[in-house]
């Protein structure tokens, strides 16, 4: 998926700028949208239910002033597994995508 508009927890659209299969049930995506009039950054697993793709429980919200140090720690986290051969790197196994679903 590329860049899309997607209905927040609170009735406006919110920017999908990533989502990948988490299994065949539930889907990660991550949006720029709004909360109590303030921006965030959201993170959060979505689960089918029959045609339809609905929001979870499970998941971060932050305030967009966070996103830069959330990246950072996110790069690191992910060196480090890297690092530690904790992650299969090869293209069959890549289960993130810029913007794109699986």
């Amino acid at each position: 998926m590329t860049a899309a508009a997607a209905v927040s927890a609170v009735g406006r659209p919110a920017l999908v700028v990533a989502e990948w299969d988490r299994n065949s049930r539930e889907v990660v995506r991550v949006a720029l949208d709004q909360f109590n009039g303030h921006h965030t950054i959201n993170a959060r697993i979505w689960y089918r239910e029959g045609i339809e793709i609905k929001p979870g429980k499970g998941g971060l919200t932050l305030g967009l002033k966070h996103l830069p140090a959330l990246a950072d720690a996110m790069a690191k986290a992910l060196a480090k597994a890297r690092e530690l051969g904790l992650l299969d790197d090869t293209p069959d196994n890549i289960n993130s995508h810029d913007g794109g679903a699986r």
